[in-house]
């Protein structure tokens, strides 16, 4: 009788060492993947990673959500913006569910910097709105300042200089008492940045230099290269040229020290600038070719096309116009490319007209001397030639105006699908965004079980409404897509669906810059989708290849993996199959699928190209 309880005890006292055992680890794991996000950003993926496998066993919600968000932020940061957003909205649905709330909204503030790296500004000033509301729900202030910070950071790239000022200025009061100045100095750099906009120089130079001060008090001197910039920007634009030379000397300095070649080279341009308007041509020319050097490395046009005009500047200034010459043409031909490849063939265009016209005079004078010579007969026969004239002259102008209307018809229709897809991503895809936040805290907000099921049906259908229409939007937008846009969509798509598999997705493409319709590249994208979905589902694949080859007039996809297969016979054609059967025939093309038990599948689509391309409705 007594053995029981010892058992029982035994046995409590097990659970409680082995769940201080599981804590202990889990710290052990999220201390290493923070630790090596700086060096190696795989490592700190594999580290996040196991805290999810650790929590499969027994989930510890703070942890688990940790892990999902911060794979999120090793994708952001590593440029891999769509996994980035994958993880980012499993963090926040998975916050939500377990009361991990201050995740959930860290994970919304992430989506809204995702969205800004891309240049998304609108969407990501969208998420950072919501991400400041869900951080005022569970009282975090420095969430909230962050949040404000990073919406003031959106506005000021819309041109939104006053409302970025007013979030800013939102997010001064907790940055004022934050042990570490660092995100107060930041802040008074975008303040900066807004007062030298609006022309309000005196109150930039306040900011700029109150950062640089801010930084200082830390020993981040060297992270000053931004603020001297800016500094020696107002200092140039008062015309106090010995200031502006000084603080980008500073800047060339602090650039250097952490090796940040593009503001070393910034720095050099300013420099050959001060130089040339002091008169000192060889030590203009001598820092604009420094600012050469580093493009040479970086590949950045914009460093490029400003060290040509500088050099241009202080060869002029030398007196040798050869160079000057030189350099200005090439900053001219690269600044300018594109309007200059438009007046060249706006210049054919005209000439080639007036060449016509020019030739209709000549032949029109010719008949006017013809008909002063010659008889009554000839008379009538050359009014018969000028009538035929006139009808070929008709026809020619009916026939270049039609052109016109099609060419202006293009152009109008090219506009109103950009319209479109602007309208589809601006407002649809914003309120299916909203649908599926305000779906997902219904979820959250529910005790009914079946009522939560239900939810959770339409918020993944309306996710994936979001999905095709951002696909959608993918491929009307542009007038035409290449192959090698197209192998990294899908590419992007595979990542997602064998994330977590296992699965290795290898492909390739002979001729990445050849351009598809928008209709064909959209269909084969789905064809793929479709393919890719079915060997997630059924094939227990460990590898899947797409091969994409074009030649003169035709283009080939084939997607072989090496799973089970199956037997052909054996297997009616489900809607997969048909679909994508359908799709190719949609693009007058030919569709086979090949399987073997064991030997894996593979699918092969071929669609006419070039002149036999069409598409059927």
């Amino acid at each position: 009788m007594r053995i029981a309880p010892l058992l029982v005890g035994l046995l409590t006292l097990s659970n409680i060492l082995s769940a201080q055992s599981d804590t202990l680890l889990l710290q052990d794991l999220e201390k290493k993947s923070r630790a090596s996000y700086g060096n190696s950003l795989d490592s700190s993926m594999y580290y996040a990673r196991q805290i999810i496998e650790v929590c499969k066993a027994e989930d510890v919600p703070e942890y688990h959500a940790f892990a999902i968000n911060w794979i999120g932020i090793c994708f952001m940061r590593k440029g891999v913006a769509d996994s980035a957003e994958v993880y980012y909205q499993n963090a926040i649905k998975y916050g939500l569910a377990n009361d991990v709330l201050h995740i959930a909204q860290k994970a919304r503030l992430n989506r809204s910097i995702n969205y800004f790296q891309q240049g998304m500004f609108d969407d990501a000033a969208t998420a950072a709105m919501v991400s400041l509301e869900g951080f005022k729900e569970v009282g975090d202030s420095v969430g909230m300042a962050h949040a404000q910070y990073n919406l003031g950071n959106c506005l000021f790239r819309l041109g939104r200089y006053d409302e970025s000022m007013t979030f800013y200025r939102d997010a001064e009061p907790v940055y004022k008492g934050l042990t570490n100045p660092w995100s107060l100095a930041n802040l008074y750099t975008a303040l900066g940045s807004v007062h030298q906009e609006t022309d309000e120089l005196d109150s930039a130079l306040f900011y700029f230099n109150l950062s640089v001060k801010l930084k200082g008090s830390i020993g981040g001197e060297n992270f000053c290269a931004s603020e001297y910039i800016n500094i020696a920007d107002v200092y140039f634009f008062r015309n106090e040229l010995d200031s502006a030379f000084l603080y980008n000397k500073k800047a060339l300095i602090v650039a250097q020290a952490i090796g940040d070649q593009r503001k070393e080279a910034t720095s050099y341009i300013n420099l050959s600038q001060l130089f040339t308007l002091k008169s000192i041509s060889d030590s203009g020319i001598y820092y604009a070719k420094k600012a050469l050097e580093i493009y040479q490395i970086v590949n950045d046009d914009f460093i490029r096309y400003n060290a040509y005009l500088r050099l241009s500047e202080a060869y002029d200034l030398l007196g040798s116009s050869h160079e000057a010459y030189r350099y200005y043409k090439d900053y001219v031909v690269l600044k300018d490319s594109i309007e200059n490849i438009a007046i060249e063939e706006r210049v054919a265009e005209l000439e080639k007209k007036y060449r016509l016209a020019e030739k209709d005079q000549e032949l029109l004078a010719n008949q006017i001397a013809l008909k002063e010579k010659e008889n009554a007969q000839q008379k009538q026969i050359l009014i018969i030639v000028i009538l035929i004239l006139i009808i070929a002259g008709i026809v020619w102008w009916f026939s270049s105006r039609k052109k016109q209307e099609k060419i202006k018809s293009n152009l109008l229709m090219n506009r109103e699908r950009t319209r479109i897809a602007m309208d589809l991503h601006d407002h649809v895809g914003a309120e299916l965004t909203v649908v599926s936040s305000k779906l997902d805290t219904r979820i959250f907000n529910t005790k009914r079980e079946n009522e939560k099921e239900e939810l959770n049906v339409i918020s993944d259908q309306v996710r994936q409404v979001n999905a095709i229409l951002r696909e959608t939007v993918w491929s009307i937008q542009n007038e035409s897509i290449t192959s090698g846009d197209l192998l990294e969509k899908i590419k992007g798509f595979a990542g997602k669906i064998f994330m977590d598999n296992g699965v290795s997705f290898e492909s390739n493409c002979n001729n990445p810059i050849y351009e598809l319709t928008p209709q064909q590249a959209l269909t084969v994208y789905r064809i793929c989708q479709e393919g890719i979905t079915n060997c997630f589902k059924y094939a227990e694949a460990s590898t899947l290849n797409l091969d994409i080859i074009i030649k003169d007039k035709s283009f080939t996809l084939s997607l072989a993996d090496d799973g089970k297969g199956f037997l052909l016979n054996k297997v009616s054609g489900g809607y997969g199959i048909k679909n994508m059967k359908s799709r190719a025939t949609q693009l007058k093309g030919t569709f086979a699928i090949n399987s073997e038990l064991q030997m894996g599948t593979a699918i092969n689509v071929t669609i006419p190209i070039g002149k036999e391309s069409t598409f059927v409705n």
